[in-house]
């Protein structure tokens, strides 16, 4: 078996100031429920234990306007009901435990504005004047603030989340404005201005816009330099689908488009000559071997000019096409493809058209087939010149989805159920931060501020491996250059009153995304709760705590944490199958450090009701060097942290 080479050069860190990674964690324990499903004041201490056993630094958490109740005759809102004291308890809990709260000024974006969403609903809303709404919105916020800090004494609530993926535009578009981008940036200037006004603008750190899930952080973008004098970290977050998994056969660090889901499309417009031919040319292949289920086809070509301000996508596949002309786009059936890389091509005749859409589109079954899309090639015919932007999808910065203003996105790919995928997961969490932190104004943090393992399937937490790829995203995030990185979520949650069910892992109002079942079930926790357990804790995180990245054992990757104090971590993962010898070589001594063996081996993993951080295997003095041997998908953590 060869020995993978790990290297550090601890003299350069990816971050100088890492506080900890976090997670979605929300402040519900004990509220009502019309059906009697209340946590226990017993219940309660239990899960604000167990977040602390984990090690979670800060936990963001849903503020809804309902918690408390507003009295339109004095405009004041009355904070003291039970839910709010509820949530008051949940703050204490944490306090007292050492976790800082983040939490949501708003989750819709107008909507928690005007009062136009499911999260806070107000008669007649689309109709209030937006500066009337915002007046509002502040009041509630610095009333809020204040009752919770200085009434209430939780120093630890030290940040505000501005509202919940911006971009989506939950809730009515007032009137006077064209996109949901600009009532975001009013609002965060409007509650800075009032925090500076009332002398607490120093106490809380302002987080936004949440954008997500898209390809590109665009509008992290579009904000960044109207917003720098008032947002202190921006954010953005993607979610890793199912499709973008290892062992890809992609080459390394090499990124390609992913057709999986049926109907997925991607799309660009060029300017082309009337009545010209021109040729197209996709590079393609399956995701696995085709069998005789398989159906199914991926049909390109050139399709009718859409309107990007609307949103629109070409049609095709069980609806009326939208195609350009009879003859302009080519089926391929999904028989004909296979795991090597092929290319078809096909000529089409633009007619009267100036402007086409050039579009693919993915309609292949069963779920577990599709195909990776690695170049689109236009050009006229006899001549060499591409006519598109980004034809093998290595820039992101020319990847977008349908909310995206018109002036940002007309001359790059659109993209509808279809992503970007790498040759190891650990690369698709690197590309989303890395393209964002091309947008962040210096001087600014940038968080990563929500993240999972594709939530579609509620049975992926008692897999042993889904802990695994979990842990490696935790690593991805701390080693790409985000400040922090927010799991959603820590626990699965019943949401008080609600019986939702079905997509996105809901069932029966519980939120089952977590580490851990709700204490209604029980009290055993999922495997991932002892991968991230060793990430939460024992990779530390403070003011000044520097982070470093192991690079170089592919598909083994690695992080060195290092805190002014002198609070020491590594972790060491295996992203595939297979046991692997590896030798860590540093660029200087850590100085005989005596660091304790943690490891989450997914063969070998237990859970039980106790919950406990794994306990060391032994001990090891690093000075230079580190060599050790990695079981298949197993998370290591050397720490010198308790």
């Amino acid at each position: 078996m060869s020995k993978y080479i790990l290297n550090a050069d601890l003299n350069s860190p990816v971050h100088s100031n890492f506080i900890g990674n976090a997670a979605v964690y929300h402040g519900y324990a004990g509220m009502e429920d019309a059906n009697g499903r209340i946590y226990t004041e017993e219940q309660c201490e239990l899960e604000a234990d167990r977040a602390a056993e984990l090690g979670v630094k800060i936990a963001r958490t849903m503020y809804k306007q309902r918690f408390a109740e507003y009295n339109e005759q004095t405009g004041k809102w009355d904070f003291n009901t039970h839910n709010m004291n509820c949530f008051i308890k949940w703050c204490e809990r944490l306090q007292k435990r050492g976790i800082d709260v983040a939490i949501q000024a708003g989750w819709n974006n107008p909507g928690c504005i005007n009062g136009t969403s499911w999260n806070y609903h107000i008669p007649d809303g689309e109709n209030l004047d937006f500066k009337v709404a915002i007046a509002g919105y502040v009041e509630w916020v610095i009333q809020t603030l204040k009752y919770l800090v200085f009434e209430k004494g939780l120093t630890n609530v030290k940040y505000l989340i501005m509202f919940t993926e911006s971009q989506n535009g939950a809730g009515i578009l007032p009137k006077g404005y064209n996109h949901c981008y600009d009532t975001w940036c009013d609002a965060v200037e409007a509650v800075h201005n009032r925090l500076v006004k009332e002398n607490m603008r120093h106490l809380f750190k302002m987080v936004g816009p949440n954008e997500g899930s898209t390809i590109s952080s665009i509008m992290v973008k579009s904000v960044a330099e109207r917003t720098k004098d008032y947002i202190d970290v921006f954010s953005s977050h993607n979610y890793l689908g199912s499709w973008a998994g290892e062992n890809s056969g992609f080459a390394l660090g090499e990124t390609n488009i992913v057709l999986k889901v049926a109907g997925g499309r991607i799309q660009q417009n060029v300017l082309v000559e009337p009545n010209t031919d021109y040729e197209m040319t996709i590079t393609i292949k399956a995701f696995a071997e085709n069998d005789k289920y398989v159906s199914g086809n991926i049909l390109f070509g050139a399709f009718e000019p859409d309107n990007f301000l609307q949103g629109n996508y070409f049609s095709a596949g069980g609806e009326p096409t939208t195609r350009l002309n009879l003859k302009s786009t080519k089926m391929v059936d999904a028989t004909e493809l296979t795991t090597d890389w092929l290319e078809f091509s096909h000529t089409f005749n633009t007619g009267d058209a100036s402007e086409v859409c050039i579009g693919v589109f993915g309609d292949i079954k069963p779920d577990e087939m599709g195909a990776y899309l690695k170049k689109v090639v236009v050009t006229k015919k006899g001549e060499d010149k591409n006519l598109l932007n980004n034809p093998d999808f290595a820039d992101p910065n020319l990847c977008y989805l349908a909310d995206t203003p018109f002036k940002t996105s007309k001359w790059g790919w659109l993209s509808m159920s279809a992503g970007l995928a790498s040759s190891n997961a650990y690369y698709d969490w690197h590309r989303w931060v890395k393209t964002a932190l091309q947008y962040v104004p210096e001087g600014k943090e940038f968080w990563f501020d929500e993240y999972n393992v594709n939530g579609m399937h509620m049975d992926k937490h008692y897999d042993t491996i889904y802990a695994t790829r979990l842990a490696a995203a935790m690593l991805a995030l701390m080693t790409s250059g985000a400040q922090t990185s927010i799991m959603w979520t820590l626990f699965d949650q019943l949401w008080p009153n609600s019986h939702s069910e079905g997509r996105d892992c809901w069932h029966d109002g519980e939120h089952c995304w977590g580490v851990m079942p709700t204490l209604f079930k029980s009290k055993t926790p999922h495997p991932s709760f002892y991968a991230t357990g060793l990430m939460f804790k024992y990779m530390g995180g403070s003011e000044g705590t520097k982070v470093y990245e192991l690079t170089g054992g592919d598909p083994i990757f690695g992080a060195i944490t290092v805190s002014p104090e002198g609070k020491i971590g590594i972790a060491v993962i295996n992203t595939f199958d297979g046991e692997r010898d590896f030798e860590l070589n540093l660029s200087k001594t850590l100085g005989g450090v005596k660091l304790k063996k943690r490891i989450y081996n997914p063969a070998t993993i237990k859970p039980d009701e106790e919950a406990k951080q794994l306990s060391p295997i032994g001990e090891i003095v690093v000075d230079n060097k580190l060599s050790d041997t990695i079981p298949s998908y197993a998370v290591v953590v050397y720490s010198n942290i308790d």
